[in-house]
């Protein structure tokens, strides 16, 4: 790019091809250090303190005419997690959510414990502590089954061309897997979707 200046013939193409492959160099490191596992600094926390932590950024983020309704359940106990990626986990939700209400409604954000023979979301191991559940719902567009099959994959979006990676709900998925938990979601068009994430409690 530095060989070439505007007004150059080359220059545009050149230029083109130059943030291509910027974009695609920081598409690679997203998902590098979501699926290293290596990566994660875990603890024990309570869930209920990132989204909390997490309200500021989300009333910044979203649209004046989406409505925040949050219940926690209280004396919940800690997962084993880190807390920079389940807050990342909680935004990306809520963006996705803001996407689909342009015309503005509700996000529901809440929490609850989940006893491990209460638990039965398919094949998982059994976790003998329980787990918290994290639900993020919308009253959005929704999304039909055809699309459900496949919003967990990596670079799908239903997106216009230059408004969306179609990481985020690929990242969220990662995050929860390397998380040792589950990801599922509940959606119909026009009727709003809503994502339940199980996280093991901690056994420290």
């Amino acid at each position: 790019l530095s060989m070439t200046s505007e007004g150059d013939p080359y220059y545009r193409p050149v230029n083109i091809i130059h943030e291509a492959a910027k974009r695609g160099a920081d598409f690679g490191r997203k998902i590098l250090t979501i699926t290293r596992k290596e990566k994660m600094e875990t603890k024990p926390v309570n869930i209920n303190d990132v989204i909390n932590n997490s309200i500021d950024l989300l009333q910044r983020s979203l649209s004046k005419n989406i409505d925040i309704i949050v219940k926690l359940s209280h004396d919940i106990p800690p997962i084993k997690a880190d807390p920079s990626q389940i807050q990342q986990v909680i935004v990306n939700l809520a963006i996705n959510a803001r996407d689909a209400m342009p015309e503005g409604g509700k996000l529901f954000i809440e929490t609850s414990a989940i006893s491990a023979e209460d638990y039965v979301p398919g094949d998982m191991h059994t976790v003998r502590q329980g787990f918290i559940k994290l639900s993020v719902a919308d009253t959005g567009t929704g999304i039909d089954v055809a699309t459900q099959s496949r919003i967990f994959d990596p670079f799908f979006t239903t997106k216009e061309v230059g408004k969306g990676t179609g990481l985020g709900l690929y990242m969220v998925h990662t995050i929860v897997n390397n998380h040792g938990g589950y990801i599922n979601l509940y959606s119909e068009p026009l009727r709003g979707t809503q994502f339940n994430i199980y996280l093991p409690v901690s056994s420290l």
